[in-house]
C-alpha cells in the first residue's frame, strides 16, 4: 500500500484535520487514525485498486476533490474523496458504480457514517479483511459514506451534504482570488492545484528561501494573514540579498523572484523598512537571468507564470520581457490581478498579423513606466490605461500608443481589458 507521504491532501480551509488520498484511493488521515482502504467485488472477481493496472486518478478541476477509478466488466467504479465543513467537518467518500451490473465495495473501517445500513456478510475470496464493512451498490448507482474526524461514527450520514461538483466550485472560487494568468499552449501551470495545496498545507520550510517566499506571497494574495511569516521572510530575504552581491555572474531569476515576493510580503504586513531593503537589493542588479521557457513543476511555477507576463523593478514594469518565446508569437496572452507595487495590473496581448498589440490597465496609486522589451524595445508609456500596436518583433517602430509612448501615435479610445 502507498504510504501517507504520497498522494493528494484533502481538508477544509481554516480547519486542522487533514488526510492524504493515496494514488490507489486509500484515505490516510494525518491524525494517526486507521487507514480507509477499499476493494470492489464485481461479477468477475474481487478487485484491489492498489494492484489494478486500470487504476487511475485525477484531481477534479485541479482542486482537492480526488477521483480514483478502476475498470470492472462493462464500466468503471469511481471513488470520489473530498472534505466538507458540514457536521463539524467530514471526509466524504462517494462510491459510484458506472457498470451495468451490481457490485459490492468493502471498506477497511467500520466507524463510518452511512446513509444506509451496510451488509452483514463477511468478505470471502479477496484481499479485504473478513470484518470489512460491505456496501452493495446497484448498477449506475452511488453510495456515500463519511469519516467524522472526531471519530464519532458509526452512525447515520447527515442529509444534504454538498456534492462533489459543489465542492469543486467552492474551491475554484477560493483559488481564483489571486492572479489569473492565461498563457498560450505550453507546459501547463496548474494554479488552482498549487493554490489549494498551499491553503491546506501552508508554505514549505523557510530553509528553502525562494519557494517559501513565493508561497507566502501567494497566500497573501489569497487573503491569508502574512504577519506570522514576516520574521522568517526577513531571514530568507537576507539570504537571497547576499547572493545578489556576487558580480561574477548574472542573478538567477529565482533569486530575484524570491526577493520580489519578499517585498510583496513586507508590503502587505506594513513593514516599510523591509520593502525598501528589498528594493535596494534588486535595484543594484539589473543583470537577471531570463525566465526559462518551461515551468519547473513545483511551487516556483507561481512566480514563473507571473514573470512570463510582467517583471517589475525600480518603478518600471516590463511586459512580456526579453525571454518572450518565439513559439508564442501570434497567440493571445491575458493576465489579471498581477501585483505590481501597491496596485494591480491587467494586461492582454493580441496580434494584428505579425504585429503585437498590448492592452493594459493599472489599478493603484502612483505612476508606473511600462515597457515591452521582448517584443518592442523602443516602446514605453507611463499612462495607467491604454492600448498600443507595437512594431513587428525585430523592428523598432511603434505605430499606436499614447502621448508618452516612444514613437507612438495617440489612439482615440482605450477599451477596458476583458
Amino acid at each position: 500500500m502507498t504510504g501517507p507521504a504520497s498522494g493528494h491532501t484533502i481538508g477544509i480551509v481554516g480547519g486542522t484535520w487533514r488526510a492524504r488520498v493515496t494514488p490507489s484511493g486509500a484515505l490516510v488521515a494525518m491524525d494517526g487514525s486507521v487507514i480507509l482502504d477499499w476493494w470492489v467485488a464485481a461479477e468477475d472477481r474481487w478487485h484491489t485498486p492498489a494492484r489494478e493496472p486500470t487504476c487511475r486518478q485525477r484531481l477534479v478541476e485541479g482542486v482537492p476533490v480526488v477521483e480514483t477509478a478502476i475498470r470492472v466488466p462493462g464500466g468503471d467504479v469511481v471513488e470520489t474523496v473530498y472534505a466538507v465543513a458540514d457536521g463539524g467537518g467530514l471526509a466524504v467518500v462517494a462510491l459510484q458504480n458506472r457498470s451495468p451490473a451490481p457490485i459490492a465495495v468493502a471498506l477497511s473501517r467500520r466507524d463510518l457514517l452511512t446513509s444506509h445500513p451496510p451488509a452483514t456478510v463477511p468478505v470471502q475470496g479477496g484481499d479485504a479483511p473478513p470484518d470489512a464493512l460491505v456496501l452493495p451498490i446497484g448498477h449506475r448507482s452511488t453510495v456515500v459514506v463519511a469519516i467524522a474526524p472526531d471519530r464519532s461514527g458509526p452512525g447515520l450520514l447527515p442529509s444534504g451534504l454538498p456534492k462533489p461538483e459543489q465542492v469543486v466550485r467552492g474551491w475554484l472560487r477560493q483559488t481564483e482570488v489571486g492572479a489569473d494568468v492565461r498563457l498560450p499552449e505550453s507546459p501547463a501551470v496548474a494554479l488552482p492545484t498549487l493554490r489549494s495545496r498551499l491553503l491546506l498545507d501552508g508554505p514549505p520550510a523557510a530553509d528553502e528561501p525562494v519557494p517559501f517566499l513565493v508561497a507566502v506571497a501567494e497566500l497573501g494574495r489569497l487573503g491569508v494573514d502574512v504577519e506570522p511569516s514576516v520574521e522568517a521572510a526577513a531571514v530568507a530575504a537576507d539570504e537571497l540579498a547576499r547572493l545578489t552581491r556576487d558580480r561574477s555572474a548574472p542573478v538567477p531569476w529565482l533569486v530575484d523572484a524570491g526577493l520580489a515576493a519578499a517585498g510583496e510580503v513586507f508590503g502587505r504586513a506594513g513593514h516599510r523598512r523591509g520593502v525598501e531593503d528589498v528594493a535596494a537589493a534588486r535595484a543594484g542588479r539589473s543583470d537577471v537571468e531570463p525566465v526559462p521557457l518551461a515551468p519547473a513543476g513545483d511551487l516556483t511555477d507561481l512566480a514563473w507564470a507571473l514573470r512570463r507576463v510582467a517583471v517589475e523593478r525600480s518603478g518600471a514594469v516590463d511586459l512580456f520581457p526579453a525571454s518572450f518565446p518565439p513559439a508564442w508569437r501570434g497567440h493571445a496572452v491575458e493576465a489579471y490581478r498581477v501585483p505590481i507595487g501597491a496596485g494591480m495590473l491587467a494586461v492582454a496581448l493580441r496580434w494584428h498579423g505579425t504585429r503585437p498589440a498590448v492592452l493594459w490597465e493599472i489599478d493603484g496609486p502612483g505612476a508606473t513606466v511600462l515597457r515591452c522589451s521582448g517584443l518592442d524595445p523602443a516602446w514605453s508609456t507611463s499612462t495607467a490605461r491604454g492600448e498600443a500596436l507595437l512594431a513587428e518583433p525585430g523592428t523598432a517602430c511603434t505605430l499606436r500608443g499614447d502621448p508618452t509612448a516612444s514613437g507612438g501615435e495617440v489612439g482615440t479610445s482605450a477599451p477596458l481589458i476583458g
